[in-house]
């Protein structure tokens, strides 16, 4: 009996967050046979009509731009001024991206310093269970210590 399996995915899209900026996921490496299983087992379909940015065909362009551009290669002025325009004036509310958990820790940390100059200490009520007699027992932790 033959099987049937569809694959769906982008090979453009962005890893995973990683600890640092010098962890590598995943290896290009030519010799290894594992690379070829894509090829070897699946037919590859590549959807190339545009459809959320398709009325602004400039702005999809550039963005496809963007997914094929070498990470060492400079941006096209015309691209980095189109990308300029889209910049706004947010609020520390809006949703705040960033490549690297470090950044992230430094973002967080400066909100909540924001919130309360203050610091809080909040002691938590937290049980962990005993492996020998499978009974819970609390423990005391602090969520926030400046």
């Amino acid at each position: 009996m033959e099987g049937r399996l569809i694959a769906v995915g982008d090979f453009f899209q962005l890893p995973p967050v990683k600890c640092r900026k010098t962890d590598k996921l995943y290896v290009d490496d030519p010799s290894n046979p594992l690379n070829y299983l894509w090829n070897d087992f699946f037919t590859i379909v590549e959807l190339d009509e545009v459809m959320r940015q398709r009325e602004d065909g400039l702005f999809a362009q550039l963005l496809n731009r963007l997914r094929i551009k070498d990470k060492y290669s400079p941006l096209e002025s015309s691209d980095l001024k189109m990308l300029k325009q889209c910049i706004g004036s947010g609020t520390d509310e809006a949703l705040h991206i960033y490549a690297t958990n470090n950044e992230i820790n430094i973002h967080n940390n400066d909100m909540v310093i924001k919130l309360s100059s203050e610091p809080k200490l909040i002691e938590a009520q937290d049980f962990e269970k005993n492996k020998a007699t499978g009974k819970l027992r609390k423990k005391t932790a602090h969520f926030f210590t400046n």
